[in-house]
């Protein structure tokens, strides 16, 4: 399985219903996660989650991320890829 980091900070908000897009949020800023994956989130929510590291499932429609605090960054993708996750950046991507 691939997963995709990505090393900028990301801002959530809640707007009122009807509210137009802010400026400041637009843009693609997420990447696929296959619902067809049962138990994926569990999976790679274990190991850091044995080792004291949380990680904030975020997800919109068929969109997802895992949010992991910027100094867990490096030591989450090592635990992930242990077991064979493989770990890109959007520059990566075709």
């Amino acid at each position: 399985m691939s997963l995709i980091r990505h090393a900028q900070s990301l801002a959530m908000a809640t707007l009122p219903a009807g509210a137009g897009v802010p400026d400041w949020a637009e843009g693609e800023l997420s990447h696929d996660l296959d619902p067809s994956e049962p138990g994926l989130l569990s999976l790679l929510g274990t190991v850091p989650g044995g080792v004291g590291i949380s990680l904030l499932p975020y997800t919109a429609f068929d969109r997802g991320w895992l949010l992991v605090q910027r100094a867990d960054a490096d030591r989450v993708q090592t635990l992930w890829e242990q077991p064979g996750f493989t770990i890109t950046t959007p520059e990566d991507q075709p």
